[in-house]
């Protein structure tokens, strides 16, 4: 080796050394903001793959119309994740038929669902599931609640689960506010 070669950190002077952190401390948050920017795209990107196009491709598929809303019956995932109903915008995927024995109106499920798709709408989305799941957790930790009390309480699930019951096209019409969950919204059930 030969001695003008100088590479190593411990073969520095102080000065080159101090000069060396300066510049790194320097583009340091350029660096970091950059990296953020681009893993925040390609997140966004997959976000809007898993939770956007895939429903609507599901829904092109194998989706049947119940007044209006495209509901896949007899799903494999909701038999997977062990819920008997899912809303991923645009579709409702249920554990069984999504209706009624007459087999024209839809079953409870699918109403209480088509609540969660107009929720999604309300919320651009993707807000949607970010803001379930932060007060899910917080109910969660913070709260210290058992996790079906959490799932409960959260403000979506009680606006769905207090106006289930109703006739879908009555309640979207006459009864139903705007944002009527945000009025739940991280209130604590005693």
């Amino acid at each position: 080796m030969s001695k003008d070669i100088n590479y190593t950190w411990y073969n520095k002077t102080t000065k080159e050394k101090r000069k060396m952190l300066n510049y790194l401390l320097n583009i340091l948050p350029l660096l970091f903001l950059y990296g953020f920017i681009f893993h925040l795209k390609i997140s966004l990107l997959v976000y809007v793959f898993i939770f956007l196009i895939l429903p609507s491709i599901a829904a092109l598929k194998w989706a049947v119309e119940i007044e209006g809303t495209w509901v896949i019956e007899n799903s494999s995932l909701c038999k997977h994740l062990g819920v008997k109903g899912l809303a991923i915008w645009p579709v409702v995927f249920v554990e069984r038929s999504g209706r009624t024995a007459k087999r024209k109106k839809p079953n409870r499920i699918v109403r209480h669902e088509r609540i969660h798709l107009a929720q999604q709408l309300e919320c651009l989305i993707l807000p949607f599931y970010i803001l379930y799941g932060t007060e899910e957790i917080i109910r969660q930790l913070i709260y210290r609640q058992p996790l079906e009390s959490a799932y409960r309480d959260i403000s979506f699930e009680k606006e769905a689960y207090q106006n289930e019951k109703f006739d879908s096209h009555n309640y979207f019409k006459k009864k139903r506010n705007r944002c009527e969950w945000w009025k739940m919204y991280l209130v604590r059930e005693s």
